[in-house]
């Protein structure tokens, strides 16, 4: 049935899982167009499929078009959590940090990994590191006493990176090792422990093989932006 909704809603929201395993922007637009044609023909207007196109529209750094398709979820209002999450996300990249502080303020349960991550998020923001550091790994233990497999490699892995600039160096070194112990796949770290060899170790070489490892797998600007770094480092501007 080419006009099930239900099974269109769903196969967008499958194709964004997609494109986060390969990176092929294809998919996000393919994404798009899918969930634009759930908007057109609900009978009840529902905010998923403007949630799931500024899902899309943030994968993209596209915010403006991002708090676009949010003012439309809102609008309908059936699920106003989820929209005030997104809120918050997209107040902060765009810098309106006194609006995101106010979405933060909105959000009920401070102890929850919603909160906890964008608490973290914000008091970076604020120039507290150390107090955006404690809040992360609040997360990683909400994630840990849950067992939630997928929060502990994303918390666990940012709280990496958030080691890095304090300075800690081998805890963001350990912590990048432990996701890998629990997904030896996952991206994110093995781009973490590339950056430990190029910023910290001066270990060329070794940042640019995993880079190069990684960006035969997935398609990602991200990597090439990093290669391009090391090379200027190496003085190759051609490269």
């Amino acid at each position: 049935n080419p006009k099930n909704l239900i099974a269109q809603n769903k196969v967008a929201s499958s194709l964004s899982a997609k494109f986060k395993a390969t990176g092929d922007i294809k998919l996000l637009h393919q994404s798009d167009s899918l969930y634009k044609e759930v908007i057109l023909n609900q009978a009840k207007k529902t905010s998923g499929p403007w949630l799931g196109l500024a899902t899309n529209a943030i994968t993209q750094h596209l915010f403006k078009k991002a708090n676009e398709y949010l003012d439309s979820a809102s609008t309908i209002g059936d699920e106003p959590y989820a929209t005030l999450l997104m809120k918050y996300d997209v107040a902060m990249e765009l810098g309106n940090f006194d609006l995101a502080g106010n979405y933060l303020n909105q959000i009920g349960n401070k102890n929850s990994f919603q909160y906890l991550i964008r608490n973290a998020k914000y008091l970076d923001y604020l120039g507290d590191l150390d107090a955006a550091i404690v809040s992360m790994e609040k997360a990683l233990a909400y994630a840990e006493s849950g067992n939630n497999r997928t929060l502990k490699l994303w918390s666990k892995s940012n709280l990496g990176d958030m080691y890095g600039h304090a300075g800690r160096v081998e805890d963001s070194y350990h912590a990048y090792l432990e996701v890998l112990a629990l997904d030896s796949t996952y991206d994110y770290a093995l781009k973490g422990i590339a950056w430990v060899n190029y910023a910290h170790d001066n270990n060329l070489v070794e940042s640019t093989r995993i880079l190069k490892s990684l960006s035969k797998k997935k398609s990602n600007p991200d990597y090439y932006l990093t290669l391009a770094e090391i090379a200027d480092a190496e003085g190759n501007t051609q490269l």
